[in-house]
This record gives C-alpha cells, sequence and structure tokens, in this order.
C-alpha cells in the first residue's frame, strides 16, 4: 500500500512554505519483471493541494525509472521505497492528493488528507 507522509520546512521570508510530500511505497507489492540482470520499474508520482473550493493551488510530478540488481531489489522488497516530493504553499488549510502510478500494468495508488500550513 501507498503511505504518504507531509514534513513542512520553515517559511522564508515573502515565500511559501516548503512541504515536503514523501511517499512509502510497499515495492513487495509491485511487479519487477527482468530484464537482462536487472529487475525494472518506473513509478510515477503526483502530489497536489486543493484549497476548501477544490481549486489547484499548486503540484508537481516525479518519474523514477527502477533498473535494480538483485541484491538491492530484495533490499526494496523488504524494506519498500521512500520517495519525496517538496511542494510550497502559503499559510492556509489545504487538501492534499498523492498519486503513485507503476509502469508495468498501470496501477494506480492514491491518498487525500487535511493538511495545514502555518
Amino acid at each position: 500500500p501507498l503511505k504518504v507522509h507531509v514534513d513542512l520546512g520553515a517559511k522564508l521570508l515573502n515565500a511559501a512554505t516548503p512541504m515536503d510530500v514523501q511517499f512509502h511505497i510497499d515495492a513487495a507489492a509491485l511487479p519487477f519483471p527482468q530484464k537482462n540482470d536487472r529487475h525494472v520499474q518506473r513509478l510515477t508520482l503526483v502530489a497536489a493541494l486543493f484549497d476548501a473550493s477544490g481549486k489547484m493551488i499548486t503540484a508537481k510530478e516525479g518519474t523514477m525509472e527502477l533498473a535494480l540488481k538483485d541484491d538491492l531489489f530484495q533490499r526494496f522488497k523488504k524494506d519498500g521505497v521512500n520517495l519525496s516530493l517538496t511542494l510550497g504553499a502559503p499559510s492556509g488549510a489545504y487538501r492534499l492528493r498523492a498519486v503513485v502510478q507503476e509502469g508495468i500494468e498501470n496501477k494506480v495508488a492514491a491518498t487525500a488528507s487535511d493538511v495545514s500550513v502555518p
């Protein structure tokens, strides 16, 4: 399953507060076909903040191409994969939506939670 955690950084003068959206992905639940001597997978991450009226305030997308040798693949299967995206937002209350799509079977996992930026 997908787990998402948010860490708020220090607000800079006249700037948005940086928000690290941390994804923990259970790699044991993902297909990793073998290509040559590597276990391959592609993960696409999206994190988006919406205001109370549902308007998107900010969003970020990232992609990670994995081509793992067997020892690292076994560790990922055991411990999972940790990735993060950083968003910036002014003070306020938001709805965070986080989505992960794996690139072999194109399965999607998503979560949503309320966050507050001081």
